[in-house]
């Protein structure tokens, strides 16, 4: 492996309590980072990274597997934030909830596959505000939630924090609903959606590997999340694309 393949075990987990309206002072905003670099915050740069958002352990694997492939020969940067929910038992006292398990199988995972994850965890009251916000910060392109086959039935309306991050992010996000661990050798492209086929052609050009149209035969399909309403039971996994 390359130096950048080196995997470090550190957790970042902060032990104070932050909310949402905490993480612009966590962070610097995007106004003071724009000042900074001396370039205007409507159009930042953007690096190759990508930011993993793992609330499932059952999805650390799959998650760090695309990750490895969209980051195979760039090296870039590759985030997985878990994000804990806060319950209140009073306006003044914020109670944190949720352990690092996630986070952990995160570790494991890149472990396995010999990548470096950088972690992020801390608690939140409104987790699509600050994975949108923290993608801005990041700079990252590409976003990606775990998902399940249900979120995409007949007549269902993609809601909740998901569905808000899709609408509110400035980057592409992909929802990963994966069928299994292996090896992402082939990636499949359906419809002619341009934001899905620069996710698709960029994972192919980071695995060396020629797009295919269609699903057929495929260990990944990429679709346009909004043109998707049915996501088949077995077979390849899939990454349906969105963004505002």
């Amino acid at each position: 492996f390359s130096s950048r393949r080196r995997h470090t075990r550190s957790l970042c987990d902060w032990s104070s309590d932050v909310c949402s309206s905490d993480l612009e002072r966590i962070f610097p905003a995007a106004r003071m980072l724009a000042d900074e670099a001396g370039k205007e915050p409507e159009a930042p740069a953007r690096s190759a990274g990508v930011l993993l958002c793992v609330s499932d352990p059952a999805m650390a694997a799959p998650l760090v597997r695309l990750a490895e492939a969209w980051t195979r020969r760039s090296g870039a940067t590759v985030w997985a934030l878990h994000l804990s929910p806060i319950e209140r038992i009073s306006d003044d006292l914020p109670v944190r909830s949720g352990a690092s398990e996630p986070l952990e199988a995160v570790d494991a995972a890149a472990e396995r596959a010999g990548i470096m994850v950088q972690p992020l965890a801390f608690p939140t009251s409104n987790p699509a505000e600050d994975i949108v916000r923290l993608a801005a910060i990041k700079e990252v392109p590409l976003v990606v939630l775990g998902g399940h086959r249900s979120m995409f039935a007949d007549g269902v309306t993609l809601g909740g924090a998901t569905g808000e991050v899709l609408t509110r992010a400035g980057c592409d996000v992909g929802v990963l609903i994966t069928h299994g661990e292996g090896e992402l050798r082939r990636v499949g492209i359906l419809g002619a959606d341009p934001r899905a086929r620069r996710v698709a052609a960029r994972l192919c050009a980071e695995m060396d590997a020629a797009l295919v149209e269609g699903s057929e035969g495929v260990d990944l399909v990429v679709a346009d999340v909004r043109a998707v309403t049915t996501v088949p039971d077995g077979g390849a996994s899939w990454l349906l694309v969105g963004g505002r």
